[in-house]
């Protein structure tokens, strides 16, 4: 599995999608961006895989062109990549 794919089911798969509405839009080697609609604090979240082998979430609000950095969290391990999305965005990711 490649490191995108592996970001996405610690957040939670098809679970996290489902709940939160949000859209894959880039894959890079290391990093996964979404896109998240129903989100009013932030509509692109970044999570990158740090060498130290935790993860760096970074929230956007993207409005015509420009982005606006909202929110960085560094050294997020994975087990935390839920709680830390949730305090941020205020969007559940499980029921």
């Amino acid at each position: 599995m490649n490191v995108p794919t592996i970001i996405l089911s610690q957040l939670g798969g098809n679970r996290f999608l489902a709940m939160t509405g949000a859209k894959v839009a880039a894959k890079d080697p290391n990093t996964l961006t979404m896109r998240v609609p129903g989100c009013h604090q932030a509509n692109v979240v970044e999570v990158r895989l740090d060498p130290s082998d935790t993860y760096t979430m970074t929230l956007y609000k993207v409005r015509k062109g420009a982005a606006k950095l909202i929110h960085q969290g560094d050294g997020i391990y994975a087990e935390d990549l839920e709680r830390v999305f949730t305090e941020q965005t205020g969007l559940y990711t499980r029921l």
